[in-house]
């Protein structure tokens, strides 16, 4: 019988995963120097939004994360996690919710 709260727990997990991983990939397109100032300002707005969604040091990090990363790194990690989701399905599970 599954235990429902280590669900719950990995739901939850998965849901914070993928808004720090939203964070970094808008804070690479914010400082990126070809990105236009109309989706600069889509940007800005977003990253208020996850703001108050993440504990304050994991939002620091993340923020930091994406401005030093480099696009074809990003890049790279978005792959490596869509192959573990389709993997496991319970982290496309918070999907829904996020």
């Amino acid at each position: 019988m599954p235990r429902p709260r280590r669900r719950i727990s990995t739901v939850v997990r998965a849901t914070q995963d993928k808004r720090i991983w939203a964070v970094e990939i808008l804070s690479l397109a914010l400082s990126h120097s070809t990105t236009r100032q109309a989706y600069k300002d889509k940007v800005t707005r977003l990253l208020a939004e996850l703001e108050v969604e993440l504990p304050q040091e994991i939002w620091v990090t993340a923020r930091a994360r994406g401005q030093a990363n480099i696009v074809e790194i990003v890049v790279a990690a978005i792959r490596e996690y869509a192959e573990q989701e389709q993997r496991d399905p319970l982290l496309s599970a918070g999907r829904s919710s996020s």
